[in-house]
């Protein structure tokens, strides 16, 4: 039954992230431990962890670590804004980042969050991110010693979160 589950879970993963084929897409995925047993982790996420850590080294700032149950709720938060078809720190279904962080389970003394819609690799992404003065300030605070990543593709666009914790 467990494995079943897991099954479904990845289908589900998989149609919400796109790709051409089955197996091309679980090449893009690793089992970490979660909230309730593992969660997948798609290479994008890992990738952006370790982009943010290479421009957070070039300061001299302490790299992140991931934290894998704000990565559940970047990844809900960006399949929120996907679904919904907005694109803001604001969710009509969970309200702000902090609220959303609270409404799952998941406390800090300090959280920011970064979003971003329509590019198409991690490289990208934390480059827009490092261009944009507010997107920059999240990524190098001190304060922040974890990360959460959400990114999903559907057919028109891409969408991407990053959850920080301190």
């Amino acid at each position: 039954m467990r494995k079943l589950l897991q099954l479904v879970v990845l289908i589900c993963i998989f149609t919400v992230l796109g790709g051409t084929t089955l197996a091309n897409r679980a090449a893009h995925f690793h089992l970490m431990p979660g909230i309730a047993g593992h969660t997948i982790i798609h290479d994008y996420e890992l990738q952006v962890l370790e982009l943010v850590n290479i421009e957070r080294a070039a300061y001299g700032i302490a790299p992140l670590t991931l934290h894998v149950s704000a990565s559940i709720v970047a990844r809900e938060k960006s399949a929120d804004m996907m679904r919904l078809n907005y694109f803001d720190h604001t969710s009509p279904t969970y309200g702000s980042p902090f609220e959303m962080l609270s409404h799952f389970g998941i406390s800090y003394q300090f959280a920011g969050e970064n979003i971003a819609m329509g590019h198409q690799t991690p490289e990208q992404v934390v480059q827009a991110w490092m261009d944009s003065p507010g997107h920059r300030e999240n990524i190098l605070n001190s304060s922040f010693t974890q990360l959460g990543i959400g990114f999903v593709r559907n057919h028109r666009t891409t969408y991407w979160t990053q959850l920080f914790i301190g």
